[in-house]
């Protein structure tokens, strides 16, 4: 029935943005390890 059809859709659409959220989660300790290009008094960034 279109009942049953209307709440599967919305079970996966659940399911989908909490294992987007788990991944949001888990990425930015991996992103946030390089470091950022910043020019700093110590570098010396004109040799790159």
């Amino acid at each position: 029935s279109r009942l049953t059809q209307a709440v599967a859709v919305f079970r996966i659409h659940q399911q989908q943005q909490r294992a987007r959220e788990v991944a949001a989660v888990k990425t930015p300790a991996a992103v946030s390890s390089p470091k950022a290009a910043v020019a700093d008094g110590s570098d010396n960034w004109e040799t790159f």
